[in-house]
């Protein structure tokens, strides 16, 4: 026992020195590391400095890029003008050398018709010059007096000779004259033409940017044309549909309670059934009677004329006893006025057939017209009513789902009724054709009435903005009621494109 004890101290001594030794390491590395702390105490306001400094420097050194950035824009900028103005200058370069070259031609065309002018002026000189010296050498071609002289013979060169040799002289100075004036004018005309060369290539430049600028207003003008025939067409097409929409929410039998009436009077069960086709169908048929008897009509003048014919003739036997001569001057002016009042009464008639016959032609028109929108209006219906009927199987089939999944979930069993759960809501989320929207609005619905689904269904596929969506419903209702809009519609050909691309995404959501 006292071994065990000693044993027993002597280890708790060594782990004693143990410790004490330890515990002097670890207080030396505890010195060191509080001189270490100090010291870098001791540096840390230095390195504090060093890094504000360093912070100083960058954001120098980022305002110098920034400035730096700014003047590499502003160069390039510069150098962007600079070489624009560069090209400018040789293009304008390039046209002032083809100008000079163009002027230089009509220089030496000028200088070559001026050489011709001068070779031809100094040939007419020449030809002058040897015909007067001809002249001049005929009219003092005299005999030598001395030679031959007579005191009986008169002299050959006389007083009139000279005369007409003066006359010859000034008549060709006068033509020297009138020749150098044609020279200047000729020269004036060159200077003329010259200047005239110079200017040419701007002229033809003047000239191109005139065709430019008329093609472009002859394209602008095309295309302003187009889109007022466009408007044209989608105003028209709007009022068809409008009237169309109108007739439909009258002829049916729950007009009464649509939104879209307004009048009370309109909602009377026995106007419902009339149409505007019925309407233009009776027109027709009074415009094709009443054409009908007009022609019959037309036949009449000549038994008029003949009946006024008998009359005029017994009248005229009547007063031929009495007075032969102003019976037979009465019965010629009845009969002129009866023939001039059968002329009239006939000009009337042909102008009230031409009327009827017009007034036939407008009412097939807007006969086949209105036929034409009753087929669109027709074929919509039933585009509505296909609509209606898969909507309903579709409801049917996910009323079905809804209540095998309901049976399911009551019949299964309570542990297994989180697992069931989460796989009915993957099976949902995991099928994005099986989603359920509802309808705020009343589905069976009248096809004139605003709050019909697939109005609703065009308007929130055409915008989210409230305010366009109000707008557009105004203008619906004051179309159908026959009442001027409220607010402004804006551009009527991007709202009509805007409308045909709604209905196009609800087809494809429907």
């Amino acid at each position: 026992m006292d071994l065990d004890e000693e044993e027993a101290l002597r280890k708790a001594a060594r782990a004693g020195i143990l410790l004490l030794e330890t515990n002097k390491e670890l207080q030396e590395e505890v010195n060191a590391l509080r001189e270490q702390v100090v010291a870098l105490e001791s540096a840390r306001p230095r390195i504090h400095s060093e890094l504000e400094a360093r912070v100083q420097e960058l954001k120098s050194l980022a305002e110098d890029r920034k400035h730096s950035v700014v003047e590499a824009n502003a160069l390039r900028n510069e150098l962007k003008t600079k070489s624009s103005l560069v090209t400018d200058l040789l293009e304008r370069e390039d046209a002032l050398q083809q100008q000079i070259e163009e002027a230089q031609a009509a220089k030496y065309l000028a200088e070559n018709q001026l050489l011709v002018l001068q070779i031809e002026l100094e040939e007419q000189q020449q030809r002058d010059a040897a015909k007067a010296e001809a002249l001049d050498r005929e009219n003092y071609a005299v005999p030598n007096p001395a030679a031959t002289y007579d005191s009986n013979q008169a002299s050959i060169f006389t007083f009139a000779d000279y005369e007409e040799m003066q006359q010859q002289l000034q008549a060709t100075a006068e033509e020297n004259e009138a020749r150098t004036l044609e020279v200047k004018s000729l020269r004036k005309e060159a200077d003329a033409l010259r200047r005239k060369a110079a200017k040419l290539p701007e002229c033809i430049a003047h000239i191109e940017r005139l065709e430019k600028r008329n093609e472009k207003l002859q394209s602008s003008n095309d295309t302003l044309r187009e889109e007022r025939m466009e408007e044209r067409a989608v105003l028209d097409s709007l009022r068809s549909m409008n009237l169309v929409y109108k007739k439909i929410a009258e002829s049916r039998p729950f007009a009464a309670d649509c939104t879209c009436s307004q009048h009370p009077e309109e909602a009377d069960p026995q106007k419902l059934g009339v149409t505007v086709r019925d309407v233009l169908v009776e027109t027709n048929m009074k415009l094709e009677a009443e054409l009908r008897e007009l022609r019959e009509a037309m036949n009449l003048p000549h038994i008029i004329s003949e009946n006024a014919e008998e009359e005029a003739l017994e009248q005229a036997l009547k007063r031929v006893g009495s007075n032969s001569s102003n019976g037979s001057g009465s019965s010629d002016t009845e009969s002129s006025t009866c023939g001039d009042s059968t002329d009239m009464a006939h000009e009337r008639l042909i102008r009230k057939v031409q009327t009827l016959t017009e007034k036939l032609n407008l009412s097939r028109d807007m006969l086949r017209h209105t036929k034409v929108q009753w087929c669109a209006a027709v074929a919509s219906q039933k585009a509505l009513e296909e609509c209606n009927k898969s909507a309903q199987e579709e409801i049917s089939q996910l009323t079905q789902q809804l209540d095998y999944h309901i049976a399911a979930l009551a019949s299964s069993d309570d542990t297994d009724a989180d697992a069931r759960e989460g796989q009915i809501h993957a099976l949902v989320e995991g099928n994005d054709s099986g989603k359920w929207t509802e309808e705020t609005a009343p589905y069976p619905a009248p096809p004139g009435d605003l709050n019909s689904p697939l109005i609703r269904c065009l308007l929130d596929h055409w915008t989210t903005d409230k305010s366009k969506v109000m707008m557009l419903t105004d203008w619906l209702h004051n179309s159908i009621r026959d009442q001027p809009p409220q607010r402004d519609d804006g551009n009527l050909f991007n709202r009509y494109r805007n409308c045909n691309q709604m209905r196009c995404r609800a087809d494809a959501s429907l």
